[in-house]
């Protein structure tokens, strides 16, 4: 898939950013980095602080539905808006969802620079 098609599908963006809000921003960040490493092999981010899923995105909802009914986790989900969802474990931020599909969320298109 090249970059222009990225630009233009549909993603979820899973954001650790918020976890750096705290005077523990490199131990929060690490703990959200391990669950989503653990618990869903992303051991190779497409960002410093995020990662971009283009692929399964129903199944992913699926997963995050899973986690809220049957983890130790706090999941605060909202149907139709963004954030979709955010996890927090023991207290701590690991991951803002953000769906493309979503109500209010600016879509992302590439544009080439105009020649002179």
């Amino acid at each position: 898939m090249g970059l222009e098609d990225k630009l233009n599908s549909e993603f979820i963006n899973i954001s650790f950013e918020d976890t750096g809000r705290t005077s523990y921003r490199g131990k929060h960040l690490a703990a959200a980095k391990n669950f989503w490493k653990n618990y869903f092999g992303l051991n190779k981010l497409t960002g410093t602080h995020n990662h971009t899923i283009y692929e399964d995105l129903n199944e992913f909802h699926e997963y995050i539905n899973d986690l809220a009914e049957n983890s130790s986790l706090v999941v605060r989900r909202q149907d139709d808006l963004n954030p979709a969802a955010k996890l927090y474990q023991g207290g701590i931020l690991i991951g803002s969802i953000t769906d493309s599909r979503r109500r209010g969320f600016k879509e992302l298109h590439y544009e080439r620079p105009k020649s002179f």
